[in-house]
């Protein structure tokens, strides 16, 4: 790529100055403190940098002269060895130009290096090395003879730490033009109770308000009207773009969407350089001048409003780390939003349903930009959405080259074969496809300055395109929504749909006679619904996500099957089917594919655990009501000396080990067609009941009823485990092996087995006890960490462990193991079932020769309760059904 890109205009340059710390290059005030005049205040460790100094002196000579940055000499500065791992390299700053005195006046140059010996950080170790210092000069005594301003030393130039970051949002506010609308909010807390800030920037506040009241409930409900308007020319729409942040440990990912917001709330007009030919890693490099475009800031506000979330991770921001509080990556969780930062991000993606959505990570070496290789997933109307997606990323990465060192963007559909897939909607980016987004993951290739102009720039380019294609854009987007609406299923989205060799695989209807049912009723609780709980929490989660819940207005008959009045109704004739088919349905094996990015299983029915019908009849019309505010309706405690609760639910663990954790009474029931549920003195009970959504039946008597205590769990490291039995279903933790009542192993290093009742999970652990030898007779089988499946499973019913599932049920494994052998003693409690079709969804390649197989067994290690459970319920925190395997196990290691 030729080098003599354009040069941006002064405007331009001081609009992108958002360092607190001036950049200017003549740098020539002198006070009594401050003598040494410096050419620059402003240091990057990610780019070598040189200093011009001078200061007047009577000295005759420079011999003698010691150089300091801050207190220490600057020999003492070392450039970081990647082999120690300490900063122990060569000299960091050294002198570039010899001092020379002439007519009373010192000249010299420092120049700074690579503080990492490359233009790039490694991980968080640059955070101490923020900073302001002065460049001192010392005469041969060590008396000080000159002395700079303050010369900042950050990772480059448009670096933000977190504390700039909060600032600079907030003067970016209070400094906008005032010919537009800027506000900044919040869209969420996490899990430490941080604000998720975020910035509208639109030309008034009643466009905003517009927008949301109007406009989005039309594109929602009646598309059609929409897209008539738009054809011919009547429509005077304004449609948000969104630009998130995530990753922390990725930045300069908030830096640019900061830099972003700050342009459109100052400026008039934005001049970017970018290219007319689309460019890729699998094309050839050509030799071209840049074109000049110029975004009139005017026009992108009479046609959009622009939405900036700065971070979705607030709490990851301050260690420089990618994880939340609770050492989960936050772009795992999009989908299945187990915690506060998914959540909000969903619902704002759902609030404002944007036209494009990037979403800036790093750090890829091929500044890649999506959409994704196949497979992509059939509740996505991929064929209405690709056009877009395409346009826009040829535009980010024609931008972001052209004024970057980078010579060439990859956009994974045309440049990868597999393994950078949407089959998920984990991610930010391509969970917002489900939406009829045009949603990209950018990833940037350093953490550098010029990593962040290929984003930024990126972002005009996008926003530009965006301008030039709004209506078509807006069009395919308006008829995904009618898709949804009418219950089209148009065959360009099926043949979409391909395997790896090209073919069209397309949508697999299975028995049914289309895709999508019409209607998924979920009964609120009695026969039909084995967990209350989390039918009633499936309607927030689907409120959350723009799908559209009603329940029954009269009890009606469906194939013999009667659901009762008020179910639960998802009327699949609507704007958002594809995510409500995504998270209901049963899901698809792409187990064909030999790479995939992440899981895909979602199947909320069974890894949350509640009951949910299908219904395929488009004749059929449900009388529905609307849902003002979703409640958990349970009746009166009836005045019984006891309550029974189903042994169902997360809901009855917490309440469990909630009274276990005040002394109070719980029982668990040993026998019967009521074994493995609990029991509590109703006194007791009522706090409880007010408190956890549970179900309580009038329980007159104890018989042989087991009386639980409070254990002592000791987790052997993994944290996602140590979560799980913490935050999620309750236990007493305890940090000493001592201490313990119960060990849990998902780490694999095995201690404290035979020693306490001790419960393997996961891959990892049952192949350290397979390689280890330490279980004699045992052997499980792995095909790789990485394969996850949902499966059918064949229980049996009569053992404590397994109170509550059913003898046919379903198991989901992220670890892609099974138990090949057991050791004399123990017996199978869960296998995969022996049939052909036992594999319900997930990509595991090789999971044909798990058919049959154990996947849950117990037994005992020198007299001690041992459960070997191949499956991982902790995996992700998401599979909440499966974790009362897990505290059934605890409840019997007594």
């Amino acid at each position: 790529m030729k080098k003599n890109k354009k040069v941006l205009s002064l405007i331009l340059s001081f609009m992108l100055s958002i360092s607190a710390v001036s950049t200017s290059m003549a740098l020539t005030q002198k006070t009594n403190d401050y003598n040494m005049e410096i050419s620059t205040n402003l240091i990057a460790m990610t780019q070598e940098e040189e200093i011009n100094l001078n200061f007047d002196t009577s000295l005759k000579s420079a011999e003698g002269i010691s150089w300091y940055y801050g207190d220490k000499k600057i020999s003492e500065y070392k450039i970081y060895n990647e082999d120690s791992e300490n900063f122990d390299g060569a000299q960091y700053i050294t002198i570039s130009k010899a001092p020379e005195i002439s007519q009373g006046k010192l000249s010299a140059s420092l120049k700074f290096g690579l503080l990492f010996g490359q233009t790039d950080t490694v991980s968080n170790l640059y955070l101490p090395y923020i900073g302001e210092k002065s460049i001192i000069a010392k005469d041969g005594d060590g008396n000080i003879i000159a002395k700079s301003q303050m010369v900042k030393l950050n990772v480059y130039d448009n670096y933000l730490t977190t504390s700039d970051l909060e600032k600079t949002v907030k003067e970016i506010e209070k400094t906008a033009a005032k010919d537009r609308y800027v506000k900044l909010d919040s869209y969420g807390t996490t899990i430490l109770g941080k604000p998720m800030n975020y910035m509208i920037i639109a030309k008034s506040k009643e466009d905003v308000e517009q927008f949301l009241g109007e406009t989005n409930k039309q594109m929602l409900e009646n598309p059609q009207a929409m897209l008539e308007e738009i054809k011919s020319g009547k429509s005077d729409y304004k449609v948000p773009l969104l630009f998130s942040s995530i990753h922390a440990s990725e930045q300069p990912n908030s830096d640019i969407v900061t830099a972003l917001a700050k342009a459109f709330a100052k400026e008039k007009k934005i001049d970017f350089s970018t290219y007319t030919s689309e460019r890729n890693a699998s094309a050839a490099i050509k030799e071209e001048t840049p074109i000049v475009k110029t975004l009139d800031v005017s026009q992108v506000l009479d046609n959009f409003i622009l939405v900036f979330s700065f971070t979705q991770n607030p709490d990851g921001d301050n260690a420089d780390e990618r994880e939340n509080a609770y050492g989960f990556d936050p772009n795992r969780d999009n989908g299945y939003q187990i915690h506060p930062e998914g959540q909000a991000m969903a619902a704002l993606i759902n609030k404002y349903n944007p036209l494009v959505f990037l979403d800036y990570h790093g750090f890829v070496e091929g500044f890649l930009i999506e959409p994704c290789t196949p497979p992509h997933d059939p509740n996505t109307e991929v064929d209405l959405l690709m056009p877009g997606l395409l346009s826009s990323a040829h535009s980010i990465g024609k931008a972001g080259v052209a004024q970057s060192k980078y010579d060439t963007y990859e956009i994974p559909l045309l440049d990868y074969k597999e393994g950078w897939d949407d089959a998920t909607s984990a991610y930010t980016a391509t969970y917002s496809l489900y939406h009829g987004v045009i949603g990209h993951t950018v990833e940037v290739p350093e953490k550098n300055e010029e990593s962040f102009k290929a984003g930024l720039y990126g972002g005009f380019g996008a926003i530009a395109n965006a301008l030039e294609n709004k209506d078509a854009f807006m069009e395919n987007k308006l008829e995904v929504y009618k898709r949804g609406i009418e219950e089209t299923e148009a065959p360009s989205a099926n043949d979409a749909l391909v395997g790896k060799d090209k073919s069209i695989t397309g949508r697999n209807n299975g028995e049914n006679p289309t895709f999508f049912p019409d209607y998924y009723i979920i009964p609120k609780s009695g026969s039909l619904q084995k967990n209350a709980s989390e039918a009633f929490n499936l309607v927030q989660y689907l409120e959350r996500n723009g799908v559209d819940v009603q329940s029954l207005s009269k009890s009606i008959t469906i194939d013999a099957q009667n659901y009762p009045k008020g179910s639960y109704v998802v009327n699949m004739a609507q704007a958002k089917r594809g995510y409500a088919n995504h998270v209901l349905s049963k899901g698809s094996d792409e187990s064909s594919w030999g790479e995939m990015y992440a899981e895909i299983v979602m199947n909320f029915p069974a890894t949350r655990g509640f009951d949910c019908y299908e219904i395929y009849d488009r004749g059929l019309k449900l009388e529905t009501t609307d849902i003002a505010k979703a409640e958990f309706e349970k009746p009166s405690l009836e005045k019984t000396l006891y309550q029974m609760v189903e042994n169902n639910s997360l809901e009855a663990v917490k309440a469990v080990n909630k009274a276990l954790s005040q002394g109070k009474k719980v029982y668990m029931i040993q026998d019967g067609t009521e074994k493995g549920n609990f029991v509590f003195e109703t006194k007791d009970f009522s706090q409880l009941y007010k408190k956890y959504n549970l179900e309580a039946t009038p329980y007159l008597e104890l018989k042989s009823e087991k009386l639980l205590k409070q254990l002592k769990v000791y987790n052997t490291g993994e944290y996602q485990a140590n979560y799980v039995l913490d935050k999620v279903l309750g236990f007493e933790m305890t940090d000493s092996l001592k201490d313990a009542d119960v060990i849990i192993d998902a780490e694999g290093n095995l201690e404290g087995l035979g020693q306490k009742p001790f419960i393997a999970v996961g891959g990892d652990s049952l192949k350290a006890l397979t390689e280890s030898g330490k279980l004699k007779g045992f052997k499980s089988t792995t095909t790789d960490l990485y394969h996850e499946g949902l499966l059918k499973v064949q229980v049996d019913t009569s053992a404590m462990l397994s109170s509550s599932y059913k003898s046919k049920d379903n198991m989901y494994t992220s670890s892609g193991t099974w138990i090949e052998e057991l050791p004399q003693g123990f017996k199978t409690v869960a296998g995969a079932e022996n049939t052909k079709n036992f594999y319900i969804s997930g990509w595991w390649p090789g999971h044909e020769s798990a058919q049959g197989k154990t996947m849950i067994a117990q037994g005992s290690v020198n007299d001690r309760s041992t459960v070997l459970i191949a499956g991982n319920p902790f995996n992700r925190a998401r599979n909440m059904e499966f974790c009362r395997w897990i505290s059934n196990a605890i409840y019997m290691a007594e």
